[in-house]
């Protein structure tokens, strides 16, 4: 038979004693594994492993064996399906995608393969292949993360729900948010050169350190890049807090992921003001509240799981 086990003597000694008509069925069922090409999916211990396994099951067969040919042929079949079985598990297994999810209040560092390092924002979930590395360098992000890239022979590509970002070697973060015609992302770039891609379009803009882009839309295209302070992008890092000309409404949303509470807010002009707001260092949530809500006129009350924002009318009743 035509295959790199023949050359175990445990596996050669039994293939000889098998008919013509033995050899054609397991020849048949050895080409479909061997189709798969799984030694370059699998690292050679993983392989060792499967094929060691299989001449120990060839040896007790063997030591048990009996005249009838069709319990030999039977004997065979159980082999085949199960080195087959094998295969199948260990690929679902070793092509299982790795992802890391954020609790609601936290961040979190992850180190991938290649060296990149992540900061992961509060909810941000990230997902990687095991074959990482070895062929691609490609994540995808829902969320947002802060990326240290080294450089490296294959691209780094960050697929998001609307874009694609490729870059070489650099510093960057990008911020995935919203559902539907509010879905955006926003790429910074802190260091190097990177091409923003919209998924859909297929257009694409290049930004260079210092200037910001984003794709608004699941169709929408990269906007222009535009040269933007770092500190409001960057703020999360180091648990400030800035916005600067943010509707209301998305400034609650974001206080509500990065604290890990409940904001119940009205649907009410109100909320559609836009504000600039600054801590530079961190406070708790409920100071927060109180100086936005004392900025746009609006009151807040504690609930069970929360807070909640009100909206006072003209008499003072809510």
């Amino acid at each position: 038979m035509n295959h790199p086990d023949a050359k175990s003597p445990a596996l050669r000694e039994a293939l000889d004693t098998l008919t013509e008509e033995e050899r054609v069925q397991l020849e048949a069922v050895w080409g479909v594994v061997h189709r798969l090409d799984l030694p370059v999916l699998l690292s050679p211990e993983r392989v060792d492993y499967v094929r060691n396994h299989l001449e120990q099951q060839v040896r007790k067969n063997q030591s048990a064996r009996q005249p009838q040919r069709m319990m030999r042929l039977s004997r065979w079949r159980v082999v085949a399906v199960g080195l087959v079985g094998c295969f199948i598990v260990m690929v679902l297994w070793f092509l299982a995608p790795t992802v890391v999810t954020v609790p609601p209040g936290e961040t979190r560092l992850v180190v991938l393969p290649d060296g990149t390092h992540l900061e992961l924002n509060s909810e941000a979930r990230l997902t990687y292949n095991v074959l990482f590395d070895r062929f691609h360098r490609r994540v995808t992000l829902d969320g947002e993360a802060f990326f240290q890239v080294p450089p490296g022979e294959k691209p780094f590509v960050v697929e998001t729900v609307n874009a694609e970002l490729v870059v070489l070697g650099t510093q960057f973060n990008v911020h995935v948010q919203g559902t539907d015609s509010l879905l955006r992302t926003d790429v910074f770039l802190a260091e190097g050169r990177v091409r923003l891609t919209a998924t859909r379009e297929e257009q694409s803009v290049v930004l260079d350190a210092g200037q910001a882009s984003a794709v608004i839309g699941i169709a929408g295209i990269p906007s222009q890049p535009r040269v933007v302070s770092p500190m409001p992008v960057l703020a999360w890092r180091p648990k400030e807090l800035v916005f600067r000309d943010f509707p209301l409404a998305e400034i609650f949303e974001e206080i509500e992921a990065r604290y890990a509470v409940e904001i119940l807010t009205p649907t009410h002009p109100a909320l559609e003001k836009k504000l600039s707001y600054f801590a530079p260092h961190p406070v708790g949530v409920e100071r927060v509240l109180k100086d936005l809500c004392q900025m746009a006129g609006l009151q807040y009350r504690r609930t069970l799981r929360g807070y909640e924002i009100l909206v006072r009318a003209a008499t003072g009743r809510s």
